[in-house]
């Protein structure tokens, strides 16, 4: 699926675990949603479309932030075979960054900070983003310093105001000056959202933030059954929508629930209302009879109540 110019963003998202001080590895991190900084565990996300092509807990005291997402993005780049354009926050304007991503051949557009400087290869000027007016400009790096040119590599530079009575955007790219135009530079780095999104709908629909477990370990197999139910639901969405006349009786009654459930609480059929509508559909969630054995007691029965939509989902695939 994933084509030359697809887009494929990257970025870190928080786990807030305010109110669990024992949890092992727990660490601070700024909760974005309060706003506030609060006890958790830092994700790296890679997403495409709707799907979340990665979701790595960061381990703290192991390894840097950086040093974890250049290796994620790497790897998935030569997995790729070096296909779409890469997407980036501000949080990740780094010149070291930015330089190893050409080198590998990785396109790229990141938002860059407004002090960013950079020298313009028309005049040789030396400015920061900010004092530029909204245009397009070829641009090099400065090094670690700021005292030398590198000239090695080219990059292009938009200021753009894409929104009234906000601030210009400023995005730094590696993608040949006449690619796009400023517009759609913009355009294709706002295509970035769908990866907040699938961090929301990860967060939200399966309860992730209010399941509770002990060890780092449980955690983490516990993010990969949710990325795993949620990879499911997505594939059943989209196979849904795209239905032919001819289905079977069983399909036909899930559907005719669907639109009833639709009418009364959505507008209209999204990945966000297909997942609320699995998660009041399915019968409620049944505790085994017999006692789990040793090796498949990952979790408290308290812990697979919450889970009882991604039981339902894999269920239908059993």
């Amino acid at each position: 699926m994933i084509e030359e110019d697809s887009s494929i963003s990257y970025d870190l998202s928080d786990i807030s675990k305010e109110n669990a001080k024992y949890m092992e590895k727990i660490h601070k991190v700024f909760d974005g949603s309060k706003r506030k900084v609060s006890s958790g565990f830092c994700f790296h996300g890679v997403g495409f479309q709707d799907f979340l092509l990665k979701f790595e807990a960061h381990k703290f005291g192991e390894k840097y932030l950086n040093q974890t997402r250049k290796k994620i993005v790497f790897n998935i780049s030569k997995q790729i075979k070096g296909k779409g354009i890469w997407l980036f926050d501000r949080g990740n304007d780094h010149k070291k960054f930015f330089k190893d991503l050409s080198k590998k051949g990785i396109r790229f557009i990141c938002r860059i900070k407004k002090n960013r400087l950079v020298v313009l290869k028309k005049s040789g000027k030396i400015c920061k983003v900010e004092n530029l007016k909204p245009g397009k400009y070829e641009v090099y790096l400065l090094n670690e310093h700021n005292n030398k040119v590198e000239g090695e590599a080219v990059f292009t530079l938009v200021v753009h105001n894409h929104l009234e009575e906000k601030k210009e955007i400023c995005l730094l790219s590696n993608l040949p000056f006449s690619k796009y135009s400023e517009p759609q530079f913009v355009q294709k780095y706002l295509e970035r959202w769908e990866i907040e999104k699938s961090f929301k709908r990860l967060k939200t629909k399966f309860n992730l933030e209010k399941i509770r477990v002990m060890t780092f370990k449980r955690f983490v197999n516990l993010i990969s059954l949710i990325r795993l139910a949620q990879g499911i639901s997505t594939l059943l969405f989209y196979k849904i929508r795209n239905l032919d006349i001819t289905i079977s009786l069983q399909v036909f009654n899930f559907t005719s629930k669907l639109k009833i459930f639709l009418k009364r609480k959505y507008l209209d059929l999204n990945l966000e209302s297909f997942l609320s509508f699995l998660g009041t559909y399915f019968s409620p969630f049944l505790k085994r009879k017999l006692p789990f054995s040793s090796n498949l007691s990952l979790f408290s029965h308290y812990a697979l109540e919450k889970l009882s939509l991604f039981i339902q989902i894999i269920n239908m695939y059993i």
